[in-house]
């Protein structure tokens, strides 16, 4: 066999292989660590009780309009913002407390703070209503600065039209939501990688090959 390779294409193809290579090992790291811990009990936490303040915040939720309750934990001179209820309404709840008292917060997660919608419509700040998170507009609702992190309950209450409340799964605590993509799709992009990195190296033999600066048996 002889082979003279071409030297520029041969470092491009080189320093290809390795990338895609790494990216697909960083790929199968994540399955394996997304398969180990699929399962495995929610890192629970609790926060001290809210005190008055509330923002409402526009969502949908089962493809209804609602608006999620928010309050403020203070703590160490920052505050949390926690959801505590989820009011079905098109309109924006008076300030005035619905109907129903309020759940205990108890356990709950802690996620990193939404980023903002740039597509939402203008905050009222003078209401509290918002309509997507804005961390500055929330601050200055709330009247202090806003920590990096929100609060989400397991357990929030949810008051219907018709002012009849329950209390029910809080559907912003799902833990999946910290992190949606499943196992699977990890181990679907590494085998994505390492096909390109393969068909590389296919590709580069073959155009040596061709070139005939790839051969095989006595070489001539």
């Amino acid at each position: 066999m002889s082979f003279r390779p071409y030297p520029v294409m041969t470092l491009c193809a080189a320093i290809s292989l390795v990338l895609l290579g790494m990216l697909g090992q960083w790929q199968w790291a994540r399955f394996q660590s997304k398969t180990q811990v699929a399962g495995a009990v929610p890192a629970w936490t609790e926060l001290a009780p809210p005190d008055g303040n509330r923002l409402w915040l526009s969502t949908i939720h089962d493809g209804r309009s609602a608006w999620r309750g928010l309050r403020v934990i203070v703590q160490d001179g920052r505050g949390v913002l926690a959801t505590d209820r989820l009011v079905f309404a098109i309109d924006p709840p008076d300030m005035a407390e619905p109907a129903g008292p309020d759940p205990a917060l108890g356990r709950g997660l802690l996620r990193p703070f939404p980023g903002s919608d740039r597509f939402a419509a203008p905050a009222s700040l003078p209401d509290r209503v918002f309509y997507g998170f804005d961390r500055a507009g929330m601050a200055e609702a709330a009247g202090l600065a806003l920590s990096e992190v929100v609060f989400e309950p397991e357990m929030i209450r949810f008051i219907e039209e018709d002012g009849t409340s329950r209390l029910a799964a809080n559907p912003w605590a799902d833990p999946s939501l910290l992190d949606p993509l499943p196992p699977a799709r990890h181990l679907g992009y590494a085998l994505t990688w390492w096909g390109m990195a393969l068909g590389l190296l296919v590709l580069y033999l073959v155009y040596h090959v061709q070139a005939g600066r790839l051969k095989f048996g006595d070489g001539r």
